[in-house]
């Protein structure tokens, strides 16, 4: 994977058998103190997300909050020490949509996209409005 800086994007570049396309991520916007990462309910599994505003018409953000996870399901099926990275967007329904799997160490696709499909979320704010959000999840298993 290439990670280069152009303009204000990060520019991201898979590399890989079945070769993916590359995605443009904005730069980290300031986050709000006190915004809880995602958690999961299950204890077999530990997670790290990252959110920024998706861009509408070149709108910045100058305040923004990141969506809240409501409910969330751990992926099953998927085998001990399954390492994944994924993107996705939070609608401002707090719906998950445009699931893209970076990475899957071990385990069906299916079951972790189904499982990321279920999850709820209070919509990110934008200056105090909902708005649609990029996530870069990494997942990770605790067996």
């Amino acid at each position: 994977m290439q990670i280069r800086r152009l303009s204000s994007l990060l520019v991201v570049t898979a590399i890989a058998a079945g070769s993916l396309p590359c995605f443009a991520v904005p730069p980290a916007p300031k986050i709000q103190a006190g915004a809880d990462p995602l958690r999961l309910d299950s204890t077999s599994w530990k997670q790290m997300a990252r959110f920024a505003p998706v861009k509408n018409g070149g709108r910045s953000c100058t305040a923004f909050t990141p969506p809240q996870a409501l409910s969330e399901r751990a992926p099953l099926g998927l085998e001990n020490e399954t390492q994944a990275r994924l993107n996705f967007v939070v609608t401002r329904e707090g719906e998950v949509s445009g699931i893209v799997v970076l990475h899957l160490s071990a385990g069906d696709e299916r079951n972790l996209i189904g499982a990321v499909m279920g999850w709820r979320f209070r919509p990110a704010m934008c200056d105090g409005v909902p708005t649609e959000s990029e996530a870069d999840l990494e997942l990770s298993s605790r067996r």
